[in-house]
């Protein structure tokens, strides 16, 4: 587990499905992404992140509203090595309900897990990616210190979709030792 002064970044529970089951049926917070994802498709999602975790003892952190106790989403680090030429790669990623945009919150834990990733040497750097489209996430991006490096299509969006052109952030752990 991590904390920061408002968020437990925590190990999932049983009882985040059903909301981690709503964000990810909600047309906002789907946004940028292929497609929604129903009860059943967030259950194997849950299942690949538990996965991870229990092969890398890392994953995705259930977010944690210290003040409410309310599960939000999640951040974190997970392997990733779809077919591309930065892959296989450590990549940070989030998603959070939209009642918690606005706050500061990703920036916030994700900051937490990129400290985690470096401090404990997991990989000598750090990715993330998103539709080149996806201006709030790319702005959460430049603001934990990841740089532009690049685009690409990504192998699992379907051709023709807004959606397929990435961009590619990346931060070294040098650069992130280096930060003022």
């Amino acid at each position: 587990m991590l904390e920061t002064s408002r968020l437990l970044l925590r190990k999932w529970r049983k009882e985040d499905l059903e909301p981690f089951s709503r964000m990810n049926s909600h047309p906002s917070v789907m946004k940028f992404f292929p497609k929604l994802l129903d009860k059943s498709e967030t259950e194997k999602l849950t299942l690949r992140i538990n996965r991870h975790w229990e092969k890398f003892g890392f994953g995705l952190f259930a977010l944690e509203e210290k003040l409410s106790g309310i599960f939000f989403g999640f951040t974190g680090l997970m392997y990733t090595n779809f077919n591309s030429f930065f892959t296989p790669a450590l990549e940070i990623g989030w998603r959070l309900d939209q009642n918690f945009w606005g706050k500061g919150y990703a920036k916030e834990a994700a900051t937490a897990a990129l400290k985690f990733g470096f401090e404990n040497s997991l990989s000598k750097e750090i990715v993330s990616f998103t539709s080149r489209i996806n201006h709030p996430s790319r702005g959460v991006m430049n603001s934990i210190g990841l740089c532009y490096s690049g685009e690409f299509e990504h192998p699992r969006v379907q051709k023709g979709s807004s959606l397929r052109t990435h961009v590619l952030y990346r931060i070294s752990s040098e650069d992130w030792n280096n930060r003022i």
